[in-house]
């Protein structure tokens, strides 16, 4: 899945406009990564996966990417890459193509 931002952010001296988010690769085992990098940031949420920190956890372990570019998006970007994550986590079997 390619997420395209809206506002382009500088990150380590390079324009990013673009994220290959590659969620259809995760697995079983990359979901528990993200959720052991929640409990280590210690993020605080009655639903852990309903947090937009579990979305960027969940990015970064997708895409390699550092945490610190997820959270350097614009609060737009960064509210729209939470509804990207969640929305493909959580689609039903007959929303998958």
């Amino acid at each position: 899945m390619n997420f395209k931002l809206l506002d382009t952010v500088n990150f380590d001296g390079e324009e990013v406009t673009e994220i290959e988010l590659n969620l259809e690769k995760l697995k079983a085992s990359d979901i528990d990564e993200a959720e052991e990098i929640c409990r280590k940031l210690k993020v605080n949420a009655p639903v852990i996966e309903l947090s937009k920190k579990y979305s960027v956890a969940v990015a970064h372990v997708a895409t390699k990417l550092p945490i610190e570019l997820f959270n350097s998006l614009s609060g737009r970007d960064y509210q729209r890459l939470h509804f990207a994550v969640s929305s493909f986590l959580n689609a039903s079997e007959s929303e998958v193509v």
